[in-house]
């Protein structure tokens, strides 16, 4: 138990203090895969790991090889982008805890990514890219990153990939290039989704190593050489990681805080006693930089919203859904409406809501909803 990764912080109480710092282990690091793209201050790029369920799903309608390339250049929309009003939902590189096999993407530093937080009711496990800010959500589809495409500006690139879990799909195209990821044959669920029919879209299905991905790539009408070779790339690098001889056999990728930071609104403070804020205006936690990782049980866990009124909420109607990513285990939920909630005040971070969950050994993703908004994090526990 000497060498495990940290892991991530969603709020939670504690004897003394909402914000207890529990014991951490080392973080491992991916090593980054340069793609030439312009280095940000550190000059260099990113690879980043992350963990997949195979939670079964029929969102999305199967699909066994890459569509034929159109014989006519793309129609490609000019239109600006989308101001958004939300937060970048964007992931520092994340902490790991040695638990299953992951992932790896490489990006230029400077993108933005987010995870399933993004299309948080789709049954998969997903990872976005962009070169914008990431707005999670939309009002039509919940199976495409609906607003991030409406945002998608004339020199944008957006990257989505699907985890589906173990396949042994032959048709399916086992490597990711402009050969075998060609620019999708009519109106695609994306495009449509985002009311966008003009936006160059790639979508297929692939099989990676025995593990089975839907692939999304979207280009602007204005997108650079340099730009289009990055995306490129990145989607090549797309791979699951080999993790046998890891300390427990297990990997476990906790969401780690978000870049900018999300800042409440008034009356809250602009941040936590301790980690940042994650998540929108509506619910928000906190994440400890390095990740959470839990040590008791049962615990309390503490979430924050503007539409919460302490005075007329004794009991909040807010619950939270945890699944076990690392193992086989039915889904359970807390809090509203048979479960344990509570108002609370604290003077640092002002009125809240708790919630008690108890978990096992493992990794885990918690969801709250409260009035029809939803947030995510993965958080490991470790007795």
């Amino acid at each position: 138990m000497a060498d495990r990764s940290r892991v991530l912080a969603g709020g939670r109480s504690g004897t003394s203090s909402p914000y207890p710092r529990f014991g951490v282990v080392i973080v491992a690091v991916v090593a980054a895969v340069a793609i030439g793209c312009v280095p940000d201050s550190t000059g260099s790029d990113q690879t980043e790991a992350f963990a997949t369920t195979t939670v079964p799903s029929t969102a999305l309608s199967p699909s066994t090889q890459a569509t034929v390339p159109t014989t006519e250049p793309a129609t490609i929309t000019t239109e600006p982008a989308t101001v958004t009003t939300e937060p970048a939902t964007v992931a520092t590189a994340p902490a790991r805890v040695e638990f299953g096999r992951v992932w790896s993407l490489a990006y230029p530093s400077g993108w933005y990514r987010a995870g399933r937080e993004l299309m948080p009711v789709l049954g998969w496990d997903s990872v976005t890219v962009a070169t914008m800010p990431l707005r999670p959500g939309g009002q039509n589809c919940a199976h495409m990153p609906e607003n991030a495409l409406r945002d998608l500006g004339s020199g944008d690139v957006l990257i989505s990939a699907f985890f589906t879990g173990p396949t042994k799909n032959e048709e399916a195209p086992a490597r990711i290039d402009e050969t075998t990821f060609p620019v999708a044959a009519g109106l695609t669920d994306a495009a449509e989704c985002a009311d966008r029919p003009n936006l160059e879209i790639h979508w297929a299905y692939f099989d990676l190593g025995g593990e089975g991905v839907y692939v999304l790539a979207a280009f602007g009408a204005h997108v650079t050489g340099e730009r289009r070779a990055q995306a490129w790339a990145s989607l090549s690098s797309l791979q699951p990681e080999d993790t046998t001889g890891t300390a427990e056999g297990r990997v476990c990728v906790v969401t780690a805080p978000v870049v900018p930071a999300f800042v409440p609104p008034d009356p809250f403070p602009s941040s936590p006693p301790t980690g940042d804020w994650y998540g929108t205006a509506d619910l928000w936690t906190s994440i400890d930089p390095g990740g959470t990782v839990w040590h008791e049980d049962p615990l309390g866990s503490l979430w924050w919203s503007r539409q919460f009124d302490a005075s007329t909420e004794n009991r909040p109607d807010i619950s939270v859904t945890a699944e076990r990513l690392d193992a086989a285990a039915p889904a359970v939920q807390y809090g509203y409406p048979d479960g344990s909630t509570t108002n609370a005040m604290d003077v640092r971070t002002g009125q809240l809501m708790e919630v008690d969950v108890q978990l096992g050994d493992g990794c885990w993703r918690l969801t709250a909803d409260y009035k029809d908004h939803q947030l995510s994090y993965v958080a490991a526990f470790i007795p």
